[in-house]
């Protein structure tokens, strides 16, 4: 998908860089700045199989089961809808630290589609410079 196209379908979406992130029931309300033509999940859930795509949201669900030799997997959740995170190991060793510490993500991926669900295959993790208030949760820790 061409630079333009993707600004496009990401303005038509709703995915403008200034935008506020609604988790669960409102309860997390952050104001983020991204750089470059992030979608909302929502469209990038339209796209075809193999699709370069930016999606910006809360990471979610994270985990690296042992049934999945080096293999982690996830969701990540915006103000429409959440998708599902497949990272390579090499991925999740690099950036894992960024998306539990961080308050909000921008993901780079190809979307990978089959009979069913669709999923983003992460290539990149960036954490966009937003105000964090300094009581961050941590996933998985007290």
């Amino acid at each position: 998908m061409s630079g333009d196209r993707a600004r496009r379908a990401g303005q038509a979406a709703g995915g403008t860089c200034d935008e506020r992130v609604n988790a669960g029931q409102g309860s997390l309300q952050k104001t983020r700045r991204i750089r470059g033509p992030a979608l909302t999940t929502a469209a990038a859930r339209t796209l075809p199989d193999g699709a370069l795509v930016h999606v910006s949201g809360l990471p979610k669900y994270l985990q690296r089961p042992p049934t999945a030799p080096g293999v982690a997997f996830g969701a990540i959740e915006d103000e429409t809808v959440m998708i599902n995170l497949v990272f390579a190991p090499h991925i999740w060793d690099s950036d894992h630290r960024t998306l539990r510490d961080a308050p909000a993500v921008l993901l780079t991926g190809r979307t990978e589609r089959s009979a069913g669900p669709i999923n983003l295959a992460v290539r990149r993790t960036d954490a966009p410079s937003i105000a964090t208030p300094a009581h961050r949760r941590h996933i998985g820790h007290r």
